[in-house]
């Protein structure tokens, strides 16, 4: 059975019966729909807005993670660079000072700096100003560690290098003379024995007896050994590299054969009396890239500073040669 409905009617002060208005039941049905509507879109807007949800939360806790260890990545990329910084200063004003080697140019060890900027594109990202300024820091860091490795590969070559040099450069006298009794004849000017006139003597002369042992003054190459018809009769001459030469004239005979590898203190060869000379000696020269230099000045390793100026003076007093 319909239930009736009834209304109150001021006018007459009775409850009438409502009658059904189809036109009526649409405009209420329609203006409960538009509220219903409505409604949804707020509370939707106001859940999506307001409300995160559970995907969100757990993006927006990575998102800040991934801040926390940017930052640490580039305080760390700080201090790096202050490490890196001692290891170049090190590396321009003592390792290569040592080595006698150019410091390495800010230009190169700056290389790839400017130009167009890779990093643009973050910048669109959450963070992107943090991670850009990391990146360019880290990719900065790695360009400056290629240099700086670099550099070390040609210091350790230097280091070889200069190991190999200072067992090569003539260091030792060419004759056994620790209490320095062998008579010298120093290098430059001198009365010649022979002419009796004034010479230049390029090298320096040990009186000692024929058949006395003589001896390679540093590592090298035998580049000759052959009787000179210039004057220095039977001769060794060794490449040391590294722009040295040394000659061993006026010898009885000779040890060793061109081509041979020798070592500092290597017997070579016999005092002599060959060639243009006056009496058993040997006369023993010193060159550096085509240039004669004074033989003392290569003593280092057999002499101390009393002995040096004891023989240097020995030499120079005794204003002749005997070649």
């Amino acid at each position: 059975m319909k239930i009736k409905k009834f209304r109150y009617n001021p006018d007459t002060l009775n409850f009438e019966p409502v009658k059904f208005s189809k036109s009526l039941f649409v405009q209420n049905l329609f203006l409960y729909s538009v509220l219903g509507i409505s409604g949804s879109f707020v509370i939707f807007w106001v859940m999506s807005h307001v409300f995160d949800t559970p995907e969100e939360v757990k993006l927006r806790q990575e998102n800040a993670l991934m801040e926390t260890k940017y930052e640490l990545l580039s305080k760390k990329t700080e201090q790096a660079f202050l490490v890196l910084e001692d290891l170049q200063q090190r590396d321009d004003n003592l390792y290569r000072a040592v080595f006698v080697a150019e410091p390495i140019p800010a230009s190169i060890r700056n290389a790839g700096i400017g130009g167009i900027d890779r990093y643009e594109n973050l910048s669109t990202f959450a963070y992107g100003k943090l991670v850009s300024k990391t990146e360019k820091k880290v990719d900065l860091l790695l360009r400056k560690l290629v240099v700086q490795s670099k550099s070390y590969d040609e210091i350790t070559n230097l280091v070889k290098e200069k190991a190999e040099m200072m067992i090569s450069v003539p260091a030792i006298q060419p004759v056994a003379n620790k209490d320095l009794s062998r008579p010298a004849y120093g290098y430059g000017p001198r009365i010649d024995p022979v002419y009796k006139t004034p010479a230049y003597h390029h090298g320096m002369d040990y009186a000692a007896p024929i058949g006395t042992e003589v001896y390679a003054t540093g590592n090298g190459t035998i580049e000759k050994c052959e009787f000179n018809t210039g004057g220095f009769g039977n001769m060794v001459q060794i490449n040391h590299g590294f722009g040295y030469v040394t000659v061993y004239a006026h010898l009885n005979k000779w040890k060793v054969k061109p081509g041979q590898k020798v070592k500092r203190g290597e017997l070579i060869g016999f005092v002599g009396n060959t060639g243009k000379s006056v009496g058993p000696h040997l006369h023993y020269e010193v060159h550096f890239k085509g240039q004669t230099l004074n033989p003392v000045y290569f003593y280092y390793n057999d002499l101390n500073a009393a002995e040096y100026e004891k023989l240097a003076t020995m030499a120079n007093n005794n204003g002749v040669a005997m070649d």
